[in-house]
């Protein structure tokens, strides 16, 4: 699924909430760039035991790696999310050139 926009959700309580998932601490719903549904990606805080990821539910992810999600999403086009059977899901980047870094306007500079 190719990943065009997103939402974010931060659960606040001391457990964090979800309707469907108990100890989900934020969520970011990404909404794809055709007629695919959206899919999830929940992120728990310890104590929380993660639970499995199947093809028809969400990314399961610690809420460690929340920064790192964001950062991918905010910056990088782009981006993918595909179920690998023995992995689980996975968010993907097309390749980049080494040292391509960001450009930026110095104003003409």
């Amino acid at each position: 699924m190719n990943i065009k926009t997103y939402a974010v959700s931060i659960n606040g309580g001391p457990n964090g909430h979800a309707p469907d998932i108990v100890g989900v601490r934020a969520q970011i719903f990404l909404f794809p760039d055709s007629g695919t549904e959206s899919k999830t990606i929940s992120f728990f805080e310890p104590p929380h035991v993660l639970p499995e990821e199947a093809e028809n539910s969400h990314m399961i992810l610690p809420m460690s790696c929340y920064s790192a999600v964001m950062d991918l999403l905010r910056n990088e086009q782009p981006i993918k999310l595909i179920w690998l059977e023995l992995e689980g899901w996975s968010l993907l980047t097309d390749y980049e050139g080494i040292g391509e870094g960001e450009t930026k306007n110095n104003g003409g500079a």
